[in-house]
C-alpha cells in the first residue's frame, strides 16, 4: 500500500516535469507503443542472457558488488532513455542522442541503479529514474535541435 502511494506520487512528479519540459518540443515520435514494447523486450532478453553469462564472473571477489550495479545501469539507460524520448524524437534523432550522450545516459543509469539498492529509497527508484531520464533526454533533445538550427 505504501509503495503504491509513493509510486503514484512519483508518477505525478514525472508528469508535472514532463509537461513543463515537453511542451516546446512537439511530438515527432512514430509507433511509440510498439517501439517501446520492442525496446523493453529486447533489452530484457539481452539483460537475462547477459546476466546468465555473467554468473561465473560473480565468483571473483568483489564482483558481486560491482557487476549487478553496472548491469542494472545498462538496463536503466537502455529502457528509460527510449521511453523518455519516444514521443518527441524521430528515430534518427534518438540514434544521434544515444551516440552523442552515451556517457551521460550511462552515468544516470548508474546513479539510478545505485538508488535502487538503498533500502527505503528503492521504493521511489522507478519514479526517480523516470524523472532523471525525462529531464536528461528532453534537455539533450532540445540542445540538439537548437544546435541544428531548429527554433523552439
Amino acid at each position: 500500500m505504501i509503495r503504491a502511494i509513493l509510486f503514484d506520487a512519483g508518477n505525478t512528479l514525472v508528469r508535472m516535469d514532463y509537461a513543463r519540459i515537453a511542451a516546446e518540443l512537439g511530438r515527432h515520435g512514430e509507433n511509440v507503443f510498439w517501439g517501446s514494447l520492442g525496446n523493453t523486450l529486447g533489452a530484457g532478453a539481452i539483460f537475462l542472457v547477459g546476466g546468465l553469462a555473467l554468473l561465473p564472473l560473480l565468483l571473483i571477489p568483489g564482483a558481486l558488488l560491482v557487476l549487478p550495479l553496472l548491469w542494472a545501469a545498462w538496463l536503466n539507460q537502455r529502457t528509460f532513455r527510449f521511453d523518455a524520448l519516444a514521443e518527441h524524437a524521430t528515430a534518427s534523432e534518438m540514434q544521434r542522442l544515444a551516440r552523442d550522450n552515451r556517457g551521460r545516459f550511462l552515468f544516470a543509469g548508474l546513479g539510478s541503479a545505485a538508488v535502487a539498492h538503498v533500502p527505503l529509497a528503492n521504493l521511489l527508484a522507478p519514479a526517480f529514474t523516470a524523472l532523471v531520464f525525462v529531464h536528461l533526454g528532453l534537455a539533450a533533445l532540445r540542445r540538439q535541435r537548437q544546435q541544428g538550427g531548429v527554433d523552439l
